[in-house]
């Protein structure tokens, strides 16, 4: 699951999300991204998607499919653009509305790219090599790599910037590592006891407040705004929706005949399948909150759809 804590309150994102991996935040339109992997084809190989939802949870979009396997993610609301780290192995990046094709940034010597992270003060991309036992850094344009720290069996893998600093933990010494970012000197080392994870800190240099995008205001949008560059964007609607022709409002148009229904947990929805096109229609329970539906029967005489919420301990 992807959930979002504040004091005295968590509320869940999305539920039920296969191989999920690695998260960004656009602080602007205030959306939540992650990196998503299924197995799939005959040898189980991963493929990897990238989601988005709104922060309360309330829409979700999936903006990139068919992708290599994905690991960490990281957002540039400034310029629109996502970064991530696949199994290439390789660094890509991407447009926050899917509607650019994914193109290489980093991909020579590099074996397990695993996290990264953006230094917004110097336009550059930090990163975590766990096999290469390292951590890199590049312009955002592709150009002038350098390695930061490099120390065998290190096995490098979450990764932050603070002010003059870079932090990241590591596998192998289960340890937090605090680093002077022009020297690479290690001011600090913490030991955790047991094996550390992804790393973040709170610097409001690694998020600009005089960033502005097309999605202010969510752009207008009923559902998801996704922004392009800084002065546009697009709506988008979560699956079982569709963008009307103002290009603002989604909607669902359910079919009355040969169908299929489905509750569906991840996406807190009743789904209904056109068995004759294959269309996915969302029911538009308006008013009426749905968590964990579970079970579900429909009446064609009276034409109610009647289903079981664990989540809200209703029918």
């Amino acid at each position: 699951e992807l959930e979002a804590t504040t004091v005295g309150e968590t509320v869940t994102m999305a539920a039920k999300i296969p191989g999920l991996r690695g998260m960004a935040v656009d602080w602007v339109s205030g959306n939540i991204y992650w990196t998503s992997n299924r197995a799939s084809g005959m040898w189980g190989m991963d493929e990897g998607s990238i989601e988005v939802a709104t922060n309360d949870g309330a829409y979700k979009t999936t903006i990139y499919t068919g992708q290599p396997e994905l690991y960490g993610i990281a957002a540039d609301p400034r310029n629109g653009r996502l970064y991530w780290c696949d199994s290439i192995p390789s660094i890509k990046y991407g447009s926050m509305d899917g509607s650019e094709t994914p193109t290489t940034l980093v991909q020579q010597d590099m074996t397990s790219p695993r996290h990264l992270t953006i230094d917004f003060t110097e336009d550059r991309l930090y990163w975590t090599d766990m096999q290469q036992n390292k951590i890199e850094s590049v312009s955002l344009d592709g150009s002038n790599r350098k390695t930061f720290y490099s120390e065998d069996g290190s096995a490098p893998y979450g990764i932050t910037l603070f002010e003059d600093h870079v932090a990241w933990t590591e596998r192998e010494s289960k340890d937090y590592v605090w680093a002077h970012k022009s020297t690479g000197d290690i001011e600090r080392r913490v030991n955790s006891l047991r094996s550390p994870g992804a790393i973040i800190t709170w610097d409001f240099h690694l998020q600009p407040q005089t960033v502005t995008n097309g999605c202010v205001n969510n752009g207008n949008c009923q559902q998801i705004c996704l922004p392009r560059g800084q002065a546009s964007a697009k709506c988008a609607c979560s699956p079982g929706y569709h963008i009307q022709s103002d290009g603002e409002t989604c909607s669902s148009n359910p079919v009355s005949d040969n169908f299929l229904l489905s509750t569906n947990s991840g996406l807190k929805e009743i789904m209904q399948i056109d068995l004759a096109t294959g269309d996915l229609h969302a029911i538009d329970v308006k008013g009426v909150e749905i968590d964990n539906p579970i079970a579900l029967d429909y009446d064609p005489k009276e034409g109610y759809v009647y289903w079981t919420d664990v989540g809200t301990k209703r029918i």
